[in-house]
């Protein structure tokens, strides 16, 4: 079933992606199954595209909710009842709209209750501006206590990419805008732990991989 959320045009980036994803899928895999050992009822995936956690970590009592544009909710649908089975409950959401709180909660979601939110690869594709107004909704869904967001980021190292590595980062920015995705923002060594600080959370856990003068962050955040 999990094979038919995959294929297709998304595999123009070919393997390259192994060795980045592998540890990104890793850290919010674990923010998931911690999230359930905690007691978080609610995970909400922001930019849900083709993830299939709503599948792989489906637990009695938890609900899944999977947040994205109409079209890929769609063909997400179709692609999950040909296996035979059924994805979260899907929010038609295109965050660079803004205003997340008033669609989630027709959906059922409880802004009273913990969540795990997740923005796993999704700063890239927005903008500065839209970035920031979704730190705030998901703040403003934050319930006081228990309730976190696993996101990641990407960021140049210290000494800043090489030659190579800024070939390598413009073929990858051209492979996923060869999917329709082009990238709308970059961000600078720092300037994500200090974007998160201004916009009123801090951070629970920290994990960063470097490759080829790029560095890969992964962050479990809270409201501070």
């Amino acid at each position: 079933m999990y094979r038919e959320l995959g294929g297709g045009r998304f595999e123009v980036t070919g393997n390259a992606w192994v060795g980045h994803m592998r540890p990104r899928t890793l850290f919010i895999d674990d923010a998931v199954l911690d999230a359930i050992a905690r007691g978080v009822t609610q995970i909400v995936i922001v930019g849900a595209g083709y993830d299939g956690r709503a599948l792989r970590f489906a637990t009695p009592g938890v609900r899944f909710f999977e947040v994205d544009r109409a079209e890929t909710q769609e063909d997400k649908r179709d692609r999950i009842a040909r296996a035979g089975g059924h994805g979260g409950e899907y929010v038609v959401f295109d965050v660079v709209d803004g205003g997340l709180p008033a669609l989630l909660a027709p959906a059922g979601h409880d802004a009273s209750l913990p969540s795990l939110f997740i923005c796993e690869g999704l700063f890239p594709y927005l903008t500065r501006e839209s970035i920031e107004a979704l730190l705030d909704d998901l703040l403003a869904l934050c319930a006081p206590a228990g309730s976190r967001v696993a996101l990641t980021s990407a960021e140049p190292s210290a000494d800043g990419p090489t030659p190579a590595a800024r070939l390598w980062g413009e073929w990858l920015r051209r492979s996923v805008a060869l999917i329709g995705e082009p990238w709308q923002s970059r961000f600078e060594h720092g300037e994500t732990a200090q974007m998160l600080a201004r916009r009123g959370w801090r951070i629970v856990r920290e994990n960063a991989d470097s490759t080829r003068g790029y560095v890969s962050i992964k962050y479990e955040i809270a409201p501070a």
